[in-house]
C-alpha cells in the first residue's frame, strides 16, 4: 500500500478500505466473498447466510435469546425466537432429558412439585 493510499484510509476513517483508500463497494464484498469460498472448497452460499449461520450456532450452544437478540441488533426478542424457532425443538428435548436426571427426592424436598404440607410430598398423587 502506497503512502499515500495508506493517508486516505487514515483520513478517511474507515476501518476497512480498498489499497487505494476508499470503501469497499457491495460489488467488490460479494466477489471477494464468492472467491473465498471457491479458495477454501465451501458451498456457495449468500454473504446474508452467514447471519443466519451466525444466529443459529449461537442459538445451538444454547446462548441467551436475549444475547442473540443483542448480536444481531433486533428490535423484538419476538422477531429474534420467530426467526430462529426452528432450532428450539433440539433444545427442548435436552431440557426435557435434563430434567429426567433430576432427582425425584431433591424435587420432593425443595417443594418443586407444589406444597402440600398434608403428606409432605408436594402435589403428587399416590
Amino acid at each position: 500500500m502506497s503512502m499515500l493510499a495508506r493517508l486516505t484510509r487514515e483520513q478517511s476513517g474507515l476501518i476497512f478500505a480498498t489499497s487505494n483508500g476508499t470503501p469497499f463497494t457491495h460489488r467488490n464484498i460479494h466477489r471477494h466473498f464468492k472467491k473465498t469460498l471457491v479458495k477454501l472448497g465451501l458451498p456457495e452460499i449468500r454473504f446474508h447466510d452467514l447471519r443466519h449461520s451466525y444466529a443459529s450456532i449461537l442459538a445451538s450452544q444454547n446462548v441467551h435469546p436475549k444475547t442473540v437478540q443483542e448480536a444481531l441488533g433486533h428490535s423484538t426478542i419476538t422477531l429474534t425466537l420467530g426467526t430462529y424457532s426452528h432450532i428450539l425443538p433440539s433444545m427442548q428435548k435436552e431440557a426435557a432429558e435434563k430434567l429426567d436426571l433430576l432427582p425425584l427426592d431433591y424435587c420432593l424436598r425443595t417443594g418443586i412439585f407444589g406444597n402440600n404440607e398434608e403428606n409432605g410430598q408436594g402435589n403428587i398423587k399416590k
